[in-house]
Parts: C-alpha cells; structure tokens; sequence
C-alpha cells in the first residue's frame, strides 16, 4: 500500500441524527418538560435544547408542520427562528 493510502483513517459510518418526526416529537417532549418545572436554570437549559431542535428542523428542509400550541414553549421561551420560519408558510390545510 502507499503511504497516501495509509494516512487516512478507518471509514466510519455516519449516523444521519434524528428524523424530523422524531425532532417534532421531542418538541413535543421539550414542551412537558418546561411547563413540569418551575426551576429558571431548567428552563433555560429546555429553551436552548427546544432552540436547538428547531434549528435542525429548519435546517432539513422538511418541516412542513407546525407544532400544535401543547408542544411550544411560552411565546417569550420560543426561539426566534421559529416564527421567522412560519411567517413565511401558509397553514396547511
């Protein structure tokens, strides 16, 4: 073998991360958490994990629903994005 060819290391498998079902589904879980504490450090760290998930919703390109009231946080707790990215989808029907 060519020492080039031995330079690269072992190939790996990607793992694709979560499905947008399975992100819109931890929303959802997310939401339970949030309202189940009244702890502000808890919370916070729920928020940016909620944040976090929507950013990775946003970014598949694939969400095409928008999560019903139950599975969002407070309206001041929800992420930017996220009503920059409904505003410019119509409700589907």
């Amino acid at each position: 073998m060519s020492p080039a060819y031995q330079s690269f290391p072992p190939f790996q498998p990607v793992h694709p991360g979560p499905s947008v079902k399975e992100d819109q589904e931890h929303l959802g879980t997310l939401a339970m958490r949030f309202r189940g504490t009244r702890d502000a450090a808890e919370r916070t760290d729920i928020a940016a994990e909620y944040g976090a998930t929507v950013a990775r919703l946003i970014g598949s390109r694939a969400w095409d629903e928008a999560p019903p009231p139950e599975d969002q946080l407070p309206r001041d707790s929800m992420p930017g994005e996220y009503f920059t990215y409904w505003s410019g989808h119509a409700p589907r029907s």
